[in-house]
């Protein structure tokens, strides 16, 4: 259930308020600016009804303090105010509010301007979602992974933590395409990265590279030992055979890795690095996989 945070210093109306949108959404409530900021912080409500005039900090700094913090600065505010001035109303919505609703208020109304929020809020979730995600797949776009690669490094010399990165290639991935047809082949890979998905761990990223070229960010990883182990698995998890439209498909993978801080201390070294050993994969027979090594 989405969560509302409720700013308000008379008590009434965050009752009547609950009442009135308790069925639909989990209710926060704030009876001062000083405390619904923080509540915004902690929960990441998706929207707030805010008052402006309230003992403390009103409802202006309120906004300005939101929107000001990286934490809460896209969640969207409704004013739900006395103050019905124009000058007000324009002055709120100048400062980045969605909506501004006078008091006393119709439940309805209400209703019906969150829901349009919400409409809102979803649409850009969604062109959120396309944007940092493969279509095919749904997998991380490759920015979002290389964002993700350059936290988790800096994590890991923080942490003095291993960390490993992946270069995965499908064999022979243009045969299933040439021979059953680019449907066959689609299905294929979001078959491929459903089960990276299912070896990895939740805290690991896989993104789509492009093409059948998939990287793996794996995390806090103890050892080389480790490391092969989990190249192993998906080896093994990845040669099995998939049925599409009454034909068994089949591809097998080829596995390039590096470690930080063994083989680089980079980003840009450590996906060099795996897709350097990638390739060496594929030229010693494919179907295996290879840690770097500069012998």
């Amino acid at each position: 259930m989405k969560s509302i945070l409720i700013i308000d210093d008379e008590i009434s109306n965050i009752k009547l308020l609950h009442s009135g949108l308790g069925d639909k959404y989990q209710i926060l409530a704030a009876k001062s600016g000083e405390t619904g900021i923080n509540i915004a912080k902690q929960q990441q409500p998706v929207l707030i009804l805010l008052d402006i005039v309230m003992p403390g900090i009103d409802g202006f700094e309120v906004i300005k303090r939101l929107q000001a913090d990286a934490e809460t600065a896209d969640i969207p505010v409704i004013f739900l105010t006395g103050l019905h001035s124009v000058e007000n109303e324009e002055h709120g919505l100048s400062l980045g509010a969605q909506d501004y609703i006078n008091k006393p208020f119709h439940m309805a109304i209400v209703r019906a301007r969150i829901a349009t929020q919400m409409k809102i809020i979803e649409q850009k979730e969604t062109i959120k979602l396309l944007a940092n995600h493969d279509p095919l797949t749904g997998l991380p776009t490759l920015r979002v992974a290389l964002d993700r690669l350059d936290m988790s490094l800096k994590a890991a010399k923080r942490q003095d933590k291993k960390l490993a990165v992946l270069y995965v290639d499908l064999d022979n991935f243009k045969y299933i395409n040439d021979t059953f047809g680019h449907d066959a082949g689609d299905a294929i890979l979001k078959n491929v990265a459903q089960k990276i998905i299912n070896v990895v761990r939740e805290s690991d990223t896989v993104c789509r590279i492009g093409g059948d070229e998939i990287m793996v960010i794996l995390n806090n990883i103890n050892n080389v030992q480790a490391l092969e182990d989990k190249c192993q698995q998906l080896i093994c998890d990845l040669a099995d055979s998939m049925h599409y439209n009454g034909n068994k498909l089949q591809v097998t993978a080829s596995i390039g890795a590096s470690i930080f801080p063994d083989h680089a201390d980079t980003a840009g070294s450590l996906r060099k690095k795996a897709d350097e050993t990638m390739y060496k994969v594929k030229r010693a027979g494919k179907n295996n996989y290879m840690v770097y090594s500069n012998v």
